[in-house]
Parts: C-alpha cells; structure tokens; sequence
C-alpha cells in the first residue's frame, strides 16, 4: 500500500512537470521564434557565459580554426540560427547566433538534466 502511494504521489509530480513544461513552451513560442544567445541566457537566469561554455562542453557548439563559436551543422536551422553580415569589401564582420523555440526548449531540458 506504500509503495503504491509513492508511485501514485511520483506520477503526480511528473505531470505537474509535464504541464509546467508545456506552459512555459507555449510561453516561448508565443513570444519572437528567435532569440539571441544572450536573451535567451537571460530567460533562463544565466550569463551569457555560461550558456555558451555548456553549449560546448555537450557538443551543441565547436570553436572554428578562427577561435568563433558556431552550432554544430546538424544544429543549424533546428535549434539555432546563424546570422552574417558583411561589409562593403564583402569580408565576414558580424555573426550572430539565435536560437529557435525549439532550441530554446532544448537548452531548458540540458540545464534541468545538468543541474545548471
């Protein structure tokens, strides 16, 4: 009878989780679909920093041969979205990373697996 009282009170808490998941998704696709790194960082009460440093140390982002974060290809359009802007020369001078709704629900699940 404990044990099923615990399995009970354990799958309720799962589905308050699951709702309160829910809401702040469609709180986040309610809002613009793309959001900076830092915005983003933001939302979640972290720095900048700190997003970007766990985004690399789990793969999501690698540093090119120039030392510049960029998302992963298989990333790129699905979780995040990288923005370039050149001058008049046509030379790289601004890149920008956003992430979508969908990447933003993702990087929620990372940090809540992780503990961060």
């Amino acid at each position: 009878l404990i044990e099923i009282k615990i399995a009970f009170e354990r799958c309720i808490k799962e589905m308050q989780l699951r709702f309160e998941t829910r809401i702040f998704l469609e709180a986040l696709c309610k809002q613009i679909n793309l959001m900076s790194l830092k915005e983003t960082a933001n939302l979640f009460g972290i720095s900048k920093k700190v997003l970007i440093k766990t985004l690399l140390r789990r793969r999501y982002f690698y540093k090119n041969e120039e030392g510049v974060v960029l998302p992963i290809d298989q990333f790129k359009g699905v979780y995040f979205q990288v923005k370039s802007k050149r001058n008049n020369k046509g030379e790289m001078f601004k890149r920008q990373i956003f992430t979508t709704a969908k990447g933003r629900y993702e990087i929620l699940s990372l940090l809540k697996y992780y503990g961060i």
